[in-house]
């Protein structure tokens, strides 16, 4: 026998919580369950290296044990994989379950001739950026994404594009680097380095996950290169020194 709880309780709208008696080190005995009768079960499996999403769980079952006082509700140690059951629509499974367990949903990765995001951020001089404005008033607006600032990859990508500022400015090229670190330490990486561009402090992850990135501890190092009319005409990945030649051998070839 199973006890129901509204989820209401633990901030959650969409669905009751039933925690099943039988949890064991090897299986997560928990099910998410529709009010609306007939909908189908949706089995899914949670790696025990999803440390945030046992954390929430625990949070959650911690939450129930002190509001019925029932000390037995308690969630084992994450086993090297466990199973709970959900029982929600297609449609409520897709937007819902992604949402609980890891965050704002990414938007599909981009593609060459696909429209860049006109999304906003806060800069290394505490202003904010829209990156629509940037795209408009340049010929192109290069948005890099590095993973951490002030370290030995980043600083490489970086100074690669700060070297071929006048190359990248005689193309009609606007620069625009992006991570997830705050302005503090973007102002740092930007004046160590002397970057003649802004560095955008995405902590929110809005732009990193609008371009197409899951998300995460930090951005994937990758570069888009858009142009006046806002479309991507390219993209690579994971270049550090090279990535002004990458995109400067580009344009050249563009022109040619």
């Amino acid at each position: 026998m199973s006890r129901t709880f509204e989820l209401q309780k633990l901030g959650f709208e969409f669905a009751n919580f039933a925690a099943e008696p039988h949890i064991t080190s090897a299986r997560l005995a928990l099910s998410l369950t529709r009010k609306q009768q007939g909908a189908a079960t949706v089995p899914i499996g949670i790696p025990s290296e999803t440390s945030g999403t046992h954390a929430t769980l625990a949070n959650a079952v911690e939450q129930l044990a002190n509001e019925t006082g029932d000390a037995s509700l308690r969630l084992p140690e994450p086993a090297p994989s466990f199973r709970f059951a959900v029982k929600l629509s297609h449609t409520l499974f897709l937007m819902s379950i992604s949402s609980l367990f890891f965050g704002a949903a990414q938007a599909e990765p981009l593609s060459l001739g696909n429209k860049a995001p006109a999304v906003s951020a806060t800069t290394d001089e505490g202003q904010t950026l829209n990156l629509a404005d940037v795209y408009a008033n340049n010929d192109y607006t290069l948005v890099w994404f590095y993973p951490r600032a002030l370290t030995g990859g980043c600083t490489k990508q970086g100074c690669s594009l700060r070297d071929a500022s006048s190359d990248l400015k005689a193309h009609g090229v606007a620069v625009v680097g992006v991570s997830n670190d705050p302005v503090e330490k973007q102002r740092a990486f930007k004046d160590t380095n002397h970057f003649p561009f802004p560095l955008l402090a995405d902590v929110d992850q809005i732009v990193i996950k609008a371009f197409g990135q899951a998300g995460g501890s930090a951005a994937a190092r990758e570069a888009y290169l858009i142009n006046r009319s806002g479309e991507v005409v390219y993209h690579d990945e994971k270049q550090t020194e090279q990535q002004a030649e990458k995109v400067l051998a580009f344009l050249k070839a563009k022109k040619s």
